[in-house]
């Protein structure tokens, strides 16, 4: 079972996001794994954004998530929905994190 965590986006600037996973008390091994994390109005309707993804050492059990000012700035201010999916390397598929996103409006956007 995923975790629920709400974020919030600024619109036009940087996101970034580090998820620690942990497996029986221990820094989950993600040799091998892959993420896939991104944004939607909703479950089944169109892409709105995808997260650039890193993990960060494959035994430290860190996943970066970021999102560049060029792609926040073209996010429309609102309530949306995203996930973080993580392929391990034999293939099996756990969604590690999961929640809103609130898109808050810029002043200035360069």
């Amino acid at each position: 079972m995923s975790t629920t965590y709400d974020i919030t986006i600024d619109q036009g600037a940087t996101y970034n996001l580090g998820v620690s996973l942990n497996e029986n008390g221990s820094p989950m091994s993600l040799t091998g794994s892959s993420v896939l994390a991104q944004i939607r109005k909703d479950s089944g309707t169109a892409l709105l954004a995808s997260f650039t993804t890193a993990t960060s050492g494959t035994t430290a059990g860190v996943v970066s998530l970021t999102l560049a000012d060029s792609v926040t700035k073209n996010l429309s201010p609102g309530i949306f929905h995203y996930d973080v999916l993580l392929t391990k390397s034999g293939g099996t598929k756990i969604r590690i994190l999961e929640g809103k996103v609130t898109v808050t409006p810029a002043i200035s956007v360069s």
